[in-house]
């Protein structure tokens, strides 16, 4: 799941966290693939495992410039098998809403 607090437009330093569910320890080539509100896809890379489960990115200039739902699936590589996770929504805010 996406952070707990409220995302707003243009935020810089949101962590985006992924629970798989499982170890991540020996997960490698990992990328969060999005899908911003207006329909643009972008590959956010720069991931890392944290609390053994999890995969967290944290957010750069330019990341959140949309208001609306942004759709983000992992895709990594665990042993022999190369695929992606599920599927996750967050809502990034306009300002003062």
């Amino acid at each position: 799941m996406a952070t707990e607090e409220k995302i707003y437009v243009d935020d810089v330093g949101t962590e985006i966290k992924i629970d798989m569910q499982e170890s991540m320890v020996s997960a490698s080539n990992m990328s969060f693939l999005v899908r911003k509100p207006d329909g643009e896809e972008k590959i956010w890379t720069g991931i890392q495992v944290v609390e053994t489960t999890k995969f967290k990115y944290t957010t750069q200039s330019g990341d959140l410039d949309k208001a609306g739902i942004y759709k983000v699936q992992p895709k990594l590589t665990l042993g022999t098998w190369t695929g992606k996770g599920y599927t996750i929504n967050f809502r990034v805010y306009e300002e003062f809403t």
